[in-house]
């Protein structure tokens, strides 16, 4: 039987613990509220009450690297508070690299990673004390690490890589991660074609021609293209983008490519393209009366302003031919459809001008052929082909019902028998070299450049 002196002590201790526990996290609290500066003076209310793993941390925030024996036993206090954080032994492995005991910091920084491996911070701290140690390869992998566990960290570690390319002595470092492409190596290649300067793009280029490194993966041959034509470099840019097709896109390749609608619309810089997001259908397949495969729109309620499919042309100076298939399937607009060549962006002066325009495509039609004659003068260099709304008013915008598409090509007007620029063959008129140099090509299918 419990005698009531017993509880009265047991009750008074417990008393006596929420008390404590309650005045210690109230000095939590203070701590916390004080500024970095006023929280190395600051003393317990009770001073032999333990500080809170917080509290720890939050007074050895404020202790000064000037002082290092302070610093360090600040530390190494939250440390022992909380030996499951890496930070005190990040924070003490700079105390020590400052004061140059380089080795025994390489050693904290190695326990600090120890302890939190599967955190991107920790490889995060842990790239931050290499790059201040000058040592370039465990500064690529902890950021490699990082960039693994967060891609996030893109924002802080791609302009680093950016820089390396920019210094003719440091691209090398990269040569490893080009090899072995780690998840993030895409998205990297990918920020260098949009942001970096054309030289850091050509290093980085340089790293996938070495032996041994894989070939680009269509988004970066893509991204590295549209750099180029970015740049005006539109005969390299379709060397390159020629290099990476496949036998059967090979197959297709022509003054117009895809014309026959074989392959799906994927987007490619000198194949067809699809303005996303598309709120249509859009597909290819086979209808009735259609000779193989045929590229099929259709529409249910649209009241945008169509401009959603184009194809980019490098077609010489000279006169020309657009012929192809059309059927429509109850086509109803105000103005309907028509397809425009006109100078793309990037030509000297005439970006925009209109080469040619189709008849308006509206109403109901079976399989029918058509041609559209056009001249390509000498000042318009690439030239884009593109379905667009054939009405300037918003009104006339309104699209429902159907179309198909079958047997497109471009032909030259004076073309002798077999080079008419029939896409089943290649272009006679495409750049001059194009299929003779590809250092990018593999013996993996693709035909050589």
């Amino acid at each position: 039987m419990i005698r009531r002196g017993s509880l009265v002590l047991l009750g008074g201790a417990l008393l006596a613990a929420v008390v404590a526990r309650w005045v210690v996290l109230q000095d939590e609290t203070q701590l916390a509220a004080l500024p970095a500066v006023a929280r190395a003076a600051w003393r317990p209310s009770v001073p032999w009450l333990p500080l809170t793993p917080r509290a720890r941390l939050l007074q050895a925030q404020a202790a000064a690297p000037g002082d290092p024996a302070a610093y360090e036993a600040a530390w190494l206090a939250a440390h022992r508070a909380q030996p499951h954080d890496p930070d005190p032994l990040f924070r003490l492995a700079e105390g020590r690299r400052v004061r140059g005991d380089r080795a025994t910091a390489d050693q904290l920084v190695a326990a600090a990673v120890r302890l939190a491996p599967a955190y991107a911070r920790t490889h995060q701290r842990a790239a931050g004390y290499w790059a201040a140690r000058g040592d370039l390869a465990a500064l690529l992998a902890h950021a490699s690490q990082a960039l693994i566990l967060a891609p996030a960290s893109r924002d802080t570690f791609f302009p680093m890589f950016q820089d390396l390319l920019a210094h003719p002595e440091r691209p090398a470092a990269l040569a490893d991660y080009a090899r072995t492409r780690p998840p993030w190596w895409p998205d990297f290649f990918r920020h260098v074609a949009r942001h970096a300067p054309r030289t850091a793009l050509d290093a980085l280029y340089a790293l996938h021609r070495q032996s041994g490194a894989p070939p680009l993966s269509p988004g970066e041959r893509t991204a590295y293209v549209n750099r180029l034509l970015r740049d005006g470099d539109a005969t390299r840019a379709y060397l390159h983008w020629m290099g990476g097709l496949s036998t059967a896109e090979r197959a297709q390749l022509g003054l117009l490519y895809n014309g026959r609608f074989d392959l799906p619309l994927d987007n490619q810089p000198f194949g067809w393209v699809v303005k996303t997001p598309a709120p249509f259908r859009v597909r290819t397949g086979t209808t009735a009366g259609a000779r193989g495969s045929a590229l099929e729109l259709r529409f249910r309620q649209f009241t945008a302003r169509f401009d959603h499919l184009r194809q980019r042309l490098l077609l010489p100076p000279g006169d020309y031919q657009l012929q192809g298939r059309v059927r429509l399937d109850a086509l109803q607009s105000p103005a309907g459809l028509q397809w425009r060549l006109e100078c793309a962006a990037g030509t000297p002066s005439d970006a925009g001008r209109v080469l040619a325009a189709s008849t308006p495509l509206v109403g109901i039609a079976p399989w029918r052929d058509f041609a559209l004659p056009f001249t390509v003068p000498a000042e318009c260099p690439q030239q884009v082909l593109k379905l667009v709304s054939a009405g300037t008013r918003p009104f006339e915008y309104r699209l429902e019902g159907g179309l198909w598409f079958d047997e497109f090509a471009v032909r030259r007007a004076t073309a002798a028998p077999g080079q008419e620029g029939d896409p089943s063959t290649p272009a006679p008129d495409a750049p001059a070299g194009a299929g003779a140099h590809d250092p990018d090509a593999r013996a993996s299918g693709r035909a050589p450049r």
